[in-house]
């Protein structure tokens, strides 16, 4: 860090470096005033509020990528990818996430199964983004649908209440 100071007797302003945190002595080279000066510790409070609200605005596109690794490494095991679609779908409701977002990862994953297909020939694989796919727009589908019920009921409480 470098920092400008100015000599609290003559006035000369100083330029000094060190690091955040560190103290150091100075002495004024025109009036031979010494003294210490601290470097403030930086701006790490600001830095891990960015970091925190980063992670926060892509944690479901996080959860929903999650869900799909899951479902592609475990596609024997229907029961643990249902689990996967069960608790995906609360997370996103009691979190508020958009509800738009699995739409995304459906339409990404339905080009991905045709990619795969008319390029590759790998019909398992297309087959699993489609259905990968499909379950996706059932979490959207019923995330939007227990949303529009929760809007309902709030707009009915507002009503009777005026």
């Amino acid at each position: 860090m470098e920092k400008s100071i100015s000599c609290p007797t003559c006035g000369k302003v100083l330029n000094v470096k060190g690091k955040p945190g560190e103290k150091i002595t100075i002495t004024c080279p025109t009036c031979n005033t010494w003294g210490y000066f601290q470097f403030p510790m930086g701006n790490n409070r600001n830095i891990k509020e960015k970091l925190w609200t980063f992670l926060c605005w892509q944690l479901p596109y996080t959860l929903v990528f999650l869900y799909f690794l899951f479902s592609f490494i475990f596609q024997e095991n229907d029961v643990l990818v249902a689990l996967s679609l069960i608790i995906l779908i609360p997370l996103f409701i009691l979190l508020k996430f958009d509800k738009r977002i699995p739409f995304i990862y459906t339409v990404l994953l339905l080009f991905a199964s045709a990619f795969a297909l008319a390029f590759y020939k790998e019909e398992s694989i297309a087959k699993q983004l489609a259905i990968s796919a499909y379950w996706l727009m059932v979490v959207g589908v019923t995330c939007l649908f227990i949303e529009f019920l929760i809007n309902q009921r709030n707009s009915k409480r507002r009503k009777c209440s005026v």
